[in-house]
């Protein structure tokens, strides 16, 4: 994973993922999410990236292999690593789930959350497990803060 400086264009207006307001919801197992990248090269209009969709295949209060990342399942292919996941909500939206009392911190619409990043998927063929590995947001905020150095991992 690499970090780097952006210089803007005059005239752009930037618009970071860890900037953007996200919902506060629940993450759990079997919850879509979306990969934003590109996918063998592809792009969408004006080269936006395409949204890949997955599945939270793994616990995401759990960590993989002791290490702080969730496993997603999902048929990515080569220019995915490197892609913000994000996970999306939509419905009626109950914060505590304790009680059947409607609540003011309940909503209803569509809420998104910056999962992580996306680093590849498990094995060398495309269509075996077909399972992607996030690392989690808060391992990504610590990294750009300086906070942690990141280990190369060979396999």
């Amino acid at each position: 994973m690499g970090i780097l400086p952006v210089q803007v264009p005059a005239g752009s207006k930037p618009f970071p993922i860890n900037d953007y307001r996200f919902s506060d919801i629940r993450v759990e197992v079997s919850q879509d999410v979306f990969i934003l990248g590109f996918p063998l090269g592809l792009t969408g209009p004006l080269f936006l990236p395409v949204w890949k969709r997955g599945t939270i295949a793994t616990e995401p209060s759990g960590n993989v292999g002791g290490l702080p990342k969730v496993l997603v399942d999902t048929a990515t292919r080569s220019g995915m690593s490197g892609s913000p996941v994000i996970v999306r909500y939509r419905g009626y939206y109950k914060k505590d789930l304790s009680t059947d009392v409607p609540s003011p911190e309940d909503w209803f619409g569509q809420g998104d959350l910056f999962l992580g990043v996306y680093s590849g998927r498990l094995g060398d063929d495309e269509f075996q497990a077909q399972l992607g590995v996030v690392w989690k947001a808060h391992v990504i905020e610590k990294i750009i803060e300086g906070k942690r150095k990141p280990k190369m991992q060979y396999s």
